[in-house]
C-alpha cells in the first residue's frame, strides 16, 4: 500500500468505507424485513389458526369438523391434533420430516430436506374438557421467495451504485491531483534543466530579449520561473505559490551569485593586470624597479582590502561574524572618525560638520561600528558635491532609539535604485564617482547594523542629496 499512489490509496479507502456503509444498510434491511416476514407469516398463520378453530363443533362428548374447513389453502397447510398431539385431520406439507413440539400460541422454524424455511403456529382449544390443536403451516415464502428476490435486486442496484461512486471518485481525484502531477512534472523539469516541464518563463519588464526565439544550448538559468495555478486558492494553489515564491528566491540568489563573480572578477582584474604589466617593465628596465613596486604594493593592498571584506560579508552571510562585544561610547567614537576623515574632505574642498550628542553608550563590537560612520562618510565623499559639498554626521537619543545619520548635498538617488543600493558591488553610476569604489562599503554597513541589532534608511530625492540614518534600539534608556 506505501508503494501505491495517493489516487489509488483514496479510491481504496472510499471503496472500503461505502462497502461497509452498503453491507451494513443491506444487513439492517435484511434484519427489518425478516422481522417483517416473521410478523406477516405469524399474523396470516394465527388468522388461519383461529379461523380453523371456528370450524369445529362441539357435539355433546365429542367434537365435529366443519365441512367448511379447508386444510390447504394460500399456501398454508391447517391440521389437527388431539391432546396427546396424534393427527385426527388435516394435511401436513410431506417435505417436513420433522416436526416441532407442540406450544400454545408460538410460532415456531424448521427446515426441510431442501434447506427451505417452514413456519409453524400452534392454539390449544379446550372442548368438553379436552384439548384440541390446530397447527398451521406454511412455508417461508414471504422470505424464501419474496425476499431473497427483493434482496437480490438491492444487492445488484447498490453493488452499481458503489461501482459508479468509484468510478466517480477516482476520476474526481485524479482530476484534483492533475495540478500536483504537472507541479511534479515541473519541479521535475526544473531540477533536470529540462525545458519540456510544464512552466511559465518571464523576463523583466526592461528585457531587450523579449523576443528571442529559444535556440539548442539556450539555458532558463537567466528566466524566473512560475508554476500555473488555476487561482482558486486551494491547498494545490497555495502550495504552488510557495512553490513559486521559493523559485523567484533561487532565482535571486542565482543572479546575485551570478553578479557576485562577475563583479570580483572586476574588481580584481584591474589591480592584477597592473602589477603584471609593473612586473614586466620593471624587468625589462631596472631603474624602474623602485616605482613598480611602490605599484604593485598598492595595489596588491586594494586587493587584501577587497578580499578582507568579502571575508567579513561571507562570515555575516553564514552567521559566524566574529564579535567581542563592550560598552562603546558611540560618541566619542564618531568625534573620532570625523576628525579623521577631516583632512581627506578637506583636500576636496567638502565641509564636514557634526552634531553629536554626547555620552551615548552602546553593546556592541567598537572595530565594526567604526566601520559604520567612515563607510557612511566615505560614500558621501565619492558621490556627494565637489568641490564645495557639504556633509553633515548626527549623532543623538530619542524614545529610545539611538540615531546616527550622515547626510550630503550631492545629487541624490533616484527611487529605482533606492532597493539595491546596499546590494554587494551595486553603484548607481560608477563614472559619477571620485575614486574607485568596489560598492561593498554600504552592504558592509548594512550588515554590521544588523548583526547589532539595528537598522538602516535611506532618505534621499533625486537632486537634493541624500540621508543614511542608522537606528539601534538603546537598551541602557529601559534600565
Amino acid at each position: 500500500m506505501k508503494n501505491t499512489s495517493i489516487v489509488i490509496r483514496i479510491t481504496c479507502w472510499y471503496a472500503a468505507f461505502l462497502l461497509i456503509i452498503t453491507l451494513g444498510f443491506l444487513l439492517l434491511q435484511f434484519e427489518l424485513e425478516r422481522k417483517e416476514a416473521q410478523a406477516a407469516a405469524r399474523n396470516a398463520l394465527t388468522e388461519a389458526v383461529s379461523d380453523a378453530g371456528e370450524c369445529i363443533l362441539d357435539e355433546n362428548s365429542t367434537f365435529a369438523i366443519s365441512s367448511y374447513i379447508s386444510f390447504y389453502k394460500n399456501d398454508i397447510y391447517l391440521s389437527i391434533y388431539d391432546e396427546n398431539g396424534e393427527l385426527i385431520e388435516g394435511r401436513r406439507p410431506p417435505q417436513v420430516t420433522v416436526w416441532p413440539v407442540l406450544k400454545d400460541k408460538t410460532l415456531h422454524q424448521a427446515s426441510d430436506r431442501e434447506k427451505r424455511r417452514w413456519y409453524f403456529y400452534d392454539n390449544q382449544f379446550e372442548m368438553n374438557d379436552k384439548m384440541i390443536w390446530v397447527r398451521g403451516v406454511t412455508r417461508g415464502n414471504l422470505v424464501s421467495d419474496y425476499f431473497p428476490m427483493n434482496f437480490l435486486y438491492m444487492i445488484l442496484g447498490l453493488l452499481s451504485l458503489i461501482i459508479i461512486a468509484i468510478t466517480g471518485g477516482y476520476l474526481i481525484s485524479r482530476r484534483a491531483f492533475v495540478p500536483v502531477w504537472s507541479l511534479i512534472k515541473t519541479v521535475h523539469s526544473v531540477s533536470n534543466n529540462d525545458k519540456s516541464g510544464t512552466y511559465v518563463r518571464y523576463l523583466p519588464k526592461d528585457s531587450s530579449r523579449k523576443n528571442e526565439p529559444d535556440y539548442p544550448g539556450h539555458t532558463m538559468n537567466h528566466w524566473s520561473l512560475k508554476l500555473p495555478f488555476d487561482g482558486s486558492r486551494d491547498e494545490v494553489d497555495m502550495l504552488t505559490d510557495e512553490f513559486n515564491m521559493m523559485f523567484d528566491r533561487l532565482n535571486e540568489q542565482q543572479e546575485r551569485e551570478k553578479q557576485f563573480t562577475s563583479d570580483v572578477s572586476h574588481e580584481l582584474k584591474t589591480p592584477l593586470s597592473v602589477i603584471i604589466s609593473q612586473c614586466d617593465y620593471a624587468l625589462q628596465d631596472s631603474s624602474y624597479q623602485e616605482k613598480a613596486l611602490t605599484v604593485i604594493r598598492r595595489n596588491a593592498s586594494s586587493m587584501s582590502s577587497l578580499v578582507n571584506t568579502l571575508l567579513l560579508l561571507s562570515r555575516g552571510d553564514a552567521g559566524k561574524l566574529s564579535t567581542v562585544k563592550t560598552q562603546v561610547d558611540l560618541s566619542m567614537l564618531c568625534s573620532i572618525v570625523a576628525d579623521q576623515q577631516q583632512d581627506l574632505l578637506t583636500e576636496d574642498q567638502i565641509t564636514l560638520t557634526t552634531e553629536i550628542e554626547p555620552d551615548i553608550v552602546i553593546q556592541g563590537d567598537e572595530t565594526l561600528l567604526m566601520m559604520i560612520p567612515i563607510n557612511l562618510i566615505t560614500n558621501a565623499h565619492k558621490y556627494g558635491k565637489c568641490p564645495g559639498g557639504h556633509i553633515e554626521l548626527s549623532l543623538f537619543s530619542r524614545n529610545k532609539n539611538i540615531y546616527l545619520s550622515v547626510k550630503d548635498d550631492g545629487p541624490g538617488i533616484p527611487s529605482e535604485h533606492k532597493k539595491k543600493i546596499f546590494d554587494r558591488f551595486y553603484t548607481i553610476n560608477p563614472s559619477r564617482s571620485r575614486s574607485g569604489s568596489s560598492g561593498l562599503g554600504l552592504a558592509i554597513v548594512k550588515m554590521v547594523v544588523e548583526s547589532h541589532g539595528g537598522r538602516i534608511d535611506l532618505e534621499s530625492v533625486s537632486g537634493q542629496g541624500s540621508t543614511f540614518i542608522v537606528t539601534f534600539p538603546d537598551k541602557g534608556a529601559d534600565t
